[in-house]
């Protein structure tokens, strides 16, 4: 039975450190194509409309938040524009670039007040008709177009009849606009509701999502943002289930490729634990001293860096993996499978080569099945891994696995 435990328990340790590996590996290549941030920009575009989704891109808050790395450099060197906008977008920050590159420009009271004012100015040191009204047209065409200003407009219309037929003098139109910016009215978002859709500026599809939830939000601009961040909120979980499936692809793909570029045959391993009492004492010790005290670093914080390390420290142990002694030069490969604290060196100097490096297995056993195990264990996630690594020591060195913290709820009368 402890044999058994102690197979397991080297098994788990090169699924981890597989693992390990495969995700390093996984997250090189995502930071040299940048699926992160290409997975954003598809779901913008799906949100807002193509059109719309480079507006918000190029946006001088949203481009601020991009970060790309060398590796990103080089992919836009590539492909420019999987290389170009942020990763991640905050929902609130989202929401405050719509309405400032939508709404805000279109649809202003502020703007509105302001454009009234100058043409007061304006019309006050004017004595000829033509130009006054000149003036007035120009005004009526810069308010927005809502039901709101309506009302305005017919006014503003009638005040140029009246200056052409001398019925409005200047002082009194000056003092008629100044009146008016007063009390011009406030914007509500039932009246972006119909702004919105004759704009020109916009996808349809964004027209189409904005409308309805300026409806729903009433005149409430805090609740009109706050349900473009909920809305934002509900893409981006699709989004992140749409990126973990195509990084469980990857990492199974990657996993499987690194089997097969490793030698890392699950069934070699095991049978090479159960045979051999010496090396599996070995690989129990690494485990739990793995399990017992993780290095403290295990994300380099480079990519490169972090596959370079990993690799180094699977081919460290003194796991049937890797090239054999036989195909390796000792000299050029220091790192490689020789250096594994005189296991192999030790048969070697007694002129026997490992059974498990004989090429004639190939031909004896499914290799390749063992390859398939190796890239679904590894597939599962270093946490996975780590998790279960941990519970065999425990298990191992008490005979017990750890208790769980009691249910404080269940005991609550």
């Amino acid at each position: 039975m402890t044999a058994l435990l102690e197979v397991a328990l080297g098994v788990i340790f090169a699924f981890l450190l597989v693992s390990l590996l495969v995700t390093a590996f996984t997250e090189l290549v995502a930071a040299f194509t940048r699926w992160r941030a290409r997975n954003l920009w598809n779901a913008v575009k799906a949100m807002l409309g193509e059109q719309s989704a480079r507006s918000l891109r190029n946006h001088s808050v949203v481009a601020s938040l991009g970060s790309p790395s060398w590796l990103g450099n080089l992919a836009g060197r590539l492909r420019p524009e999987s290389a170009q906008g942020p990763s991640y977008i905050p929902a609130p920050t989202l929401a405050m670039v719509v309405v400032d590159l939508v709404l805000q420009p279109h649809a202003s009271r502020q703007a509105a007040v302001l454009e009234i004012r100058r043409a007061a100015a304006s019309v006050q040191a004017m004595s000829d008709p033509a130009l006054i009204a000149n003036v007035l047209t120009r005004l009526a065409a810069a308010l927005p177009a809502t039901p709101s200003f309506e009302d305005i407009k017919t006014q503003i219309t009638h005040w140029v009849a009246d200056v052409d037929n001398g019925k409005l003098t200047v002082p009194d139109l000056v003092a008629n606009l100044r009146t008016l910016a007063a009390a011009a009215p406030a914007l509500g978002l039932s009246d972006w509701a119909v702004h919105i859709s004759e704009l020109t500026t916009i996808d349809e599809r964004l027209k189409e999502a904005l409308q309805t939830l300026a409806r729903k939000a009433g005149d409430d601009i805090e609740r009109f943002r706050s349900e473009i961040e909920t809305w934002f909120d509900a893409m981006m979980k699709r989004v992140s289930g749409w990126y973990k499936r195509k990084m469980q692809a990857v990492s199974f793909a990657a996993a499987l490729g690194l089997a097969c570029w490793l030698d890392i045959d699950t069934i070699r391993i095991a049978q090479v634990l159960w045979l051999d009492s010496t090396l599996r004492q070995v690989v129990v010790a690494q485990a739990e001293a793995f399990a017992n005290q993780p290095p403290e670093e295990l994300a380099p914080p480079k990519a490169v860096e972090r596959f370079e390390y990993w690799t180094s420290q699977l081919l460290r142990t003194q796991l049937p993996i890797g090239r054999c002694p036989a195909q390796t030069d000792p000299e050029a490969d220091a790192v490689g499978t020789t250096d594994r604290n005189g296991v192999l060196e030790a048969r070697a100097t007694q002129g026997v080569t490992p059974w498990w490096c004989d090429d004639e297995r190939f031909k004896q056993r499914p290799w390749f099945l063992g390859w398939l195990l190796t890239a679904l264990a590894a597939s599962l996630g270093a946490p996975f891994w780590f998790d279960l690594l941990q519970k065999v020591v425990h298990i191992r060195s008490s005979g017990a696995p750890p208790a769980k913290a009691p249910n404080r709820e269940a005991e609550t009368p």
